[in-house]
């Protein structure tokens, strides 16, 4: 099995996309890179499923939700791959999902898939940018977001912020660089958002770190590893959550607190009466 037809599998059982996935691969054997790749298709074409709907309807003469499920995610994981996956050659994405296309259906189905995604290669459809003028839906559209967000991040950031924030909210992940206290910055880099570069913040908050924010920040890091690599075992994990919600009655937040108070924070609790109403 390839790792488009894996990632198609997936999609096609339409419960939980994790937990679909890991079952795909793990029937399908691939390798750690045709893994990736799967997984990138199938949470990829999740995401940005709205904007693609948008782009398919546009290379077809009936509506998207008429066609048969497999048809429709078929197209779904070509466009993906057409619009948003820049080292996916597009006669690969069209070709491959065209034998998707024929595997979970027919010649018709196959022809179909052929030429919406080959229109598709050649137009690159994509949701236009929002006016001002435009209602919520548009922004959502195009960002491949639900109504109800846009609207809110129309009106918590105003639409020029809006339209940012939703870009960033399904767009690529910016690379980043992560430097150790006191470690200056690599030649080049440029100062942060506020006139200073990151290592500058950072070394404010380790060198004067009054209540230790930052001084777990170590701990943190290798205990989020351990969880990720724990999580490959679902036994593993599955008996930890047991024995974590069996010992929950133990743990107090009160406890907590007042071992904070007075092992890091070095205060005393004060007793104070609140008036009855």
């Amino acid at each position: 099995m390839t790792a488009r037809g894996a990632a198609l599998r997936a999609l096609l059982r339409g419960g939980d996309s994790s937990f679909d996935l890991d079952v795909e691969l793990k029937l399908a054997k691939l390798s750690a890179r045709d893994a990736a790749f799967a997984t990138e298709l199938v949470y990829g074409t999740l995401k940005m499923q709205r904007a693609l709907a948008w782009s398919v309807q546009t290379a077809l003469r009936r509506p998207l939700e008429s066609l048969d499920p497999p048809l429709r995610w078929v197209l779904l994981l070509g466009a993906y791959q057409l619009l948003y996956l820049d080292r996916v050659p597009a006669h690969g994405a069209v070709d491959e999902s065209v034998k998707l296309a024929r595997a979970h259906g027919h010649e018709g189905t196959a022809g179909l898939a052929n030429a919406a995604l080959r229109k598709l290669a050649t137009e690159r459809s994509r949701p236009p940018a929002p006016t001002i003028s435009d209602p919520p839906s548009a922004l959502g559209i195009y960002a491949s977001l639900p109504d109800w967000i846009a609207a809110h991040f129309i009106a918590r950031f105003g639409f020029d912020d809006a339209v940012r924030a939703a870009e960033g909210q399904n767009g690529a992940p910016r690379r980043a660089v992560r430097l150790a206290a006191g470690q200056g910055p690599p030649p080049g880099a440029k100062s942060g958002r506020y006139g200073v570069p990151e290592t500058a913040i950072v070394e404010s908050l380790t060198g004067a770190d009054r209540y230790f924010l930052c001084a777990d920040f170590a701990s943190y890091v290798e205990t989020q590893e351990r969880a990720a690599k724990m999580w490959q075992s679902r036994e593993d994990w599955t008996r930890m959550s047991i024995l974590n919600v069996a010992r929950s009655g133990w743990f107090s937040a009160d406890r907590t607190v007042l071992e904070y108070a007075r092992d890091i924070w070095g205060v005393d609790p004060v007793s104070v009466t609140l008036d009855e109403e």
